[in-house]
């Protein structure tokens, strides 16, 4: 592009370099992909001409628009510090030669076509008419990823397709009028009431006029949003609310107060003590007062730091656990046998008093097809759960070790795991998810569920799908809506049970493959639809695939409405199997063989 004066106020690239001369030479033009981050890691700006040593380049975006009008980039003429311009094309720049970017939503929002998909004439060359066709990786796990004030990670070449949209549409968010006299004014006045007001309002009084006036500031950054201007007012507005956080706090004494009940409660609570109360008498040739005086099982005194009160024997792998948790073998202190013990490092005092609240529901809570929690409390800032020790492996182990179970046992097993499920949510134990590796066999094969306290879920679902990058073998069990970010209830539950039944029925998982990605997989489970049952496993009735594929719907809506309802259906269809099984003739009953 021409030179334009000085290129002192445009955004500088060390050095460009054109790693492919063939198609340098053959591109109607040439652009630069340049990402400008904010100091907190942020993408909020684009930088449409850049300066390379001592000439004016332009962005990769508008190199596009410009082609894409029939111009050259070479037409633009640029005035730094206020815009480039030409052949239709007006962008204002800022003084740092950059613009801020009006993102038009998230990740995604621009459909992404794969490849191979266009190529083979899966998708009709008519879907790209008319349209400026961005060609580059898309896959999270094959392009770099940035965070912007829309999504958590956007591949560049989503972000190249908002700033192109913003210079064709002529759409940017530009510094407000007199910005700076307004900013400097709002500092004024946060200044004004730290030192001036706040000295004169009790603690509560000091928080809500904060939480007024800030939530105002933010009010007036959102009216001069929707105007098409950007004004900075969350430095301002953090300072007031700061400001009367920490005169409250002192007030209050807030950090004696945390020294006293920050997870190191010196007497026991009310939950706690409830739970004791639901403990076990002590057995036979065992009197009351030879029997260990307990807090939940432990030392009746306080732990030393944040030790449990059992006795850790070895660590345990293979169980798919909430958020942060970690399971090991106990030695009861009471009879000296082993439990399974699970413990969690509370994140917060909200936390350790939820735990505390669940607790007693978990102890008096007792089914045939669940993991028997036996005892609960903290020590320090850790919450652990102490249930019977499992007698035999995981569902998952037994799935990829074992011989594949027959129709009949699989039924069973499923309708027991739905009943055990139903009853833990009507008694107000959270129900989300079901997973293989949350699933213990006792010495008779019966399943044994360790589904409390966030068990079943990866740690990513348990802090939300959007929470951290989770292994496709913990997500392969969560429902659509789970995966993509939604609170998980009842129907997930419903849904995982179906992936669990599917893969009891066929050995194969519907939609987990290993050559898939992370990206691939979670497009699987809200999209693609279920092969039948009968070509994997001519063996399963039809009721089994109409259990299935009602379980599996992906609209919430679409399944049953509980597993209570999902486990009748189970012991339906089981029940239509073997009475014509019980009716044959008897001779040729003793002549069959094992099914």
């Amino acid at each position: 592009m021409p030179r334009a004066g000085s290129t002192e106020s445009l955004a500088r690239v060390p050095a460009l370099a054109l790693h492919l001369p063939v198609f340098a030479q053959a591109a109607a033009g040439v652009g630069v992909a340049a990402v400008e981050r904010d100091p907190d890691g942020v993408v909020r700006r684009q930088a449409p001409v850049l300066a390379v040593d001592g000439q004016v380049v332009p962005s990769f975006p508008l190199a596009l628009a410009s082609l894409s009008m029939g111009a050259s980039p070479g037409r633009l003429t640029v005035v730094p510090g206020r815009r480039v311009a030409g052949n239709g094309i007006d962008v204002p720049l800022s003084a740092s030669g950059t613009v801020l970017i009006d993102f038009y939503g998230p990740s995604r929002t621009y459909l992404p076509y794969p490849a191979w998909e266009a190529l083979s004439g899966k998708i009709p060359a008519s879907a790209f008419y008319d349209k400026i066709v961005l060609i580059g990786p898309t896959a999270r796990e094959s392009a770099p990823s940035y965070k912007t004030a829309v999504d958590r990670a956007m591949t560049g070449l989503e972000l190249a397709a908002n700033e192109l949209q913003n210079i064709l549409d002529r759409n940017f968010i530009l510094p407000a009028p007199r910005g700076e006299r307004w900013e400097g004014g709002l500092w004024g006045f946060a200044a004004f009431f730290a030192a001036i007001l706040l000295p004169f309002m009790g603690a509560t009084w000091a928080v809500a006029v904060a939480w007024l006036f800030s939530c105002a500031l933010v009010g007036v950054g959102v009216y001069f949003m929707t105007q098409g201007f950007w004004l900075v007012v969350a430095g301002p507005a953090s300072a007031i609310f700061l400001s009367a956080l920490v005169v409250a706090f002192t007030r209050v004494a807030w950090f004696a107060f945390l020294g006293r009940r920050g997870l190191k409660r010196e007497k026991e609570s009310p939950a706690v003590a409830g739970a004791r109360a639901a403990l076990p008498a002590p057995g036979a040739g065992e009197t009351a007062a030879a029997a260990p005086k307990t807090l939940n099982g432990g030392s009746s005194s306080k732990p030393a730091g944040d030790s449990i009160p059992y006795e850790i024997l070895r660590e345990i792998d293979g169980f798919v656990l909430g958020q942060g948790q970690s399971a090991a073998a106990g030695k009861d202190p009471r009879h000296g046998g082993e439990v399974l013990v699970i413990s969690r490092r509370f994140s917060s005092l909200d936390d350790a008093t939820a735990f505390l609240a669940e607790g007693p529901v978990l102890v008096s809570f007792e089914h045939p097809n669940f993991l028997h929690v036996l005892d609960f409390g903290e020590a320090g800032r850790t919450g652990y759960l102490a249930a019977e020790m499992p007698a035999g492996p995981t569902l998952a182990a037994r799935l990829r070790s074992g011989p594949p179970l027959s129709v009949e046992a699989a039924l069973g097993l499923m309708a027991d795991l739905c009943g055990a499920l139903e009853a833990a949510s009507k008694a107000g134990i959270p129900v989300g998810a079901v997973h293989p590796a949350s699933i213990a066999l006792g010495r008779d094969g019966a399943p044994k569920l360790l589904n409390y306290w966030g068990g079943g879920l990866p740690a990513a679902a348990s802090a939300g799908a959007a929470g951290g990058e989770p292994k496709k073998d913990d997500i392969a069990y969560l429902s659509p809506e789970a995966v993509a970010g939604k609170p998980l209830g009842i129907a997930s539950a419903v849904f995982s049970s179906g992936v669990l039944l599917y893969e009891l029925l066929t050995g194969k998982h519907p939609f987990l493959r290993p050559e898939d990605g992370l990206g691939e997989l979670v497009f699987k489970i809200v999209n693609d639809p279920l092969m039948p049952l009968s070509e994997l496993n001519p063996a399963a009735p039809r009721c089994a695939q109409e259990i299935v594929m009602r379980a599996m719907a992906k609209a919430p809506g679409e399944r049953y409405a509980g597993p209570g309802e999902m486990a009748a259906s189970l012991r339906s269809c089981l029940a239509s199997m073997i009475e014509p099984a019980a009716s044959a003739p008897a001779a040729k009953v003793a002549g069959a063989g094992p099914a």
